[in-house]
């Protein structure tokens, strides 16, 4: 499938069907690149953009998992918080942009907050689920051995729930790819976002497609380590062992 993509990219650039300032070929994009990482550092940029979204993301799973841990397994708390985390779902992280700016300017503390805010109610949403569709056999069974409340918590439900939990980590960091770009588009210096939205200013078309196809090669190696991470970790599970 890529490379239908590819061909179908280089048919229609090098053939002229679409103008090079609408689409670009893949020769001029790759010059493009090769002349941000030389002389414009955009490995600094890169770097920059990593440090935004893995503390942003890690900030949101310190706070969104034991939220949703504690939803799945807790009526009163699930009542409780329910009403917040739907409210907030529904906003479009983008639309925190301007409040966020004014309140916190356009420093990396904003961009990290935005990538906070905009995963948080998810991940607590997908964490909840995982915990709440515990295999009710293993817990009624835990309870006639004679295990107390905490432990049917800490050896029956967190464990099981785990390997889930991981997969949703995994698909809301492909969020946070998204949230950071929308970040750094608006009122930034730096960054992958900023680089595509200088471009586009400037009407440089091969550097927004190569900006753009370094943060997909990015954000497909995060998910790879997902994935690799995942079979090492849970390497019972039947999604580990499929073949």
């Amino acid at each position: 499938s890529v490379v239908i993509v590819f061909l179908l990219w280089s048919a229609v650039s090098y053939s002229g069907i679409i103008k090079p300032i609408f689409l670009p070929t893949p020769t001029a994009t790759l010059k493009a690149a090769l002349k941000l990482f030389q002389e414009f550092g955009l490995f600094k940029d890169i770097g920059i953009s990593v440090y935004r979204i893995f503390l942003g993301f890690i900030l949101s799973c310190l706070i969104a998992i034991p939220l949703g841990i504690w939803t799945g397994t807790n009526r009163k708390t699930e009542a409780f918080f329910d009403p917040i985390i739907g409210f907030t779902r529904y906003i479009p992280p983008s639309a925190f942009v301007p409040l966020f700016i004014l309140w916190f300017g356009i420093g990396d503390f904003e961009k990290i907050l935005l990538i906070f805010a905009g995963t948080i109610p998810y991940l607590a949403v997908l964490v909840f689920d995982v915990v709440a569709n515990t295999k009710r056999e293993f817990i009624e069974a835990g309870y006639t051995l004679g295990a107390k409340k905490k432990d049917i918590l800490r050896k029956i439900i967190v464990p099981q729930s785990l390997p889930g939990i991981w997969d949703a980590m995994r698909v809301v960091f492909g969020l946070s790819w998204t949230l950071l770009v929308v970040a750094e588009i608006v009122a930034s210096t730096s960054g992958l976002g900023h680089i595509i939205i200088t471009s586009q200013r400037f009407l440089q078309t091969p550097n927004v497609i190569a900006a753009i196809l370094i943060i997909s090669i990015l954000g497909i190696l995060t998910d790879y380590i997902f994935k690799i991470t995942y079979k090492i970790f849970f390497p019972w599970t039947e999604k580990s062992t499929y073949a």
